[in-house]
């Protein structure tokens, strides 16, 4: 019964580690709604759940999650507080999903890693 759960975790796990896609399509973006800085330095982007897609299969996709560790992260945040301060849409491509520790629960989001700004 170990092993069974072992493998079935592991299958998630890995499921979820190397699920990569567009949150937006490729060229087009959305509004930020808002944006919360994390003590850790990663940030939390808010995003109208409707109007993304769910390539990693997260458990929510209106909050988006860019990590401080993240090559590119100043960039990244650059551009999304440009978006939001200029409303002008974002773009999203996700790779993977977390939970942040900060909302507690296990429900997990989608990490970002790469962003570009749209009109």
């Amino acid at each position: 019964m170990k092993s069974v759960f072992m493998a079935i975790t592991l299958a998630v796990f890995c499921a979820n580690s190397f699920s990569q896609g567009y949150i937006t399509q490729l060229g087009h973006g959305i509004e930020v709604l808002k944006i919360h800085g994390h003590r850790d330095g990663g940030i939390t982007v808010w995003v109208d759940s409707s109007s993304v897609q769910n390539p990693d299969n997260c458990g929510g996709v209106d909050r988006l999650h860019i990590p401080s560790n993240l090559q590119g992260y100043d960039t990244m945040v650059t551009l999304v507080t440009t978006a939001f301060t200029a409303n002008k849409k974002i773009g999203f491509w996700s790779s993977g999903c977390d939970n942040i520790p900060f909302w507690g629960g296990a429900r997990t989001y989608p990490i970002i890693k790469d962003v570009w700004l749209t009109n």
